[in-house]
């Protein structure tokens, strides 16, 4: 039990508390994931979450693919906004 615990005190020391979280990377990888269509849908419409579908297995994250679609930085961040995005109840089109 001491070799463990001592295995896992430095571990912690010298791996745990030196990381630091990538946000932008992580930002990327969840602005690239198709679940997120899911949730985007009932605001952008159906045809909109489609189109983005198609645009990410070409490689763009639902950030670009928005953007390619003539939404704006503003609306974007909006439709994207973490806040609203883990908010209960279901959004909807305004």
């Amino acid at each position: 039990m001491s070799l463990l615990s001592e295995a896992l005190s430095k571990f912690t020391d010298l791996v745990v508390k030196g990381m630091v979280p990538n946000v932008d990377k992580m930002r990327k990888y969840a602005e690239s994931s198709p679940s997120l269509i899911t949730v985007i849908s009932p605001v952008i419409g159906y045809d909109k979450a489609t189109e983005i579908g198609r645009r990410l297995t070409r490689g763009l994250s639902i950030r670009e693919a928005l953007r390619e679609l003539g939404y704006t930085d503003e609306q974007i961040n909006d439709i994207l906004s973490l806040e609203k995005l883990i908010k209960p109840g279901f959004p909807i089109k305004s």
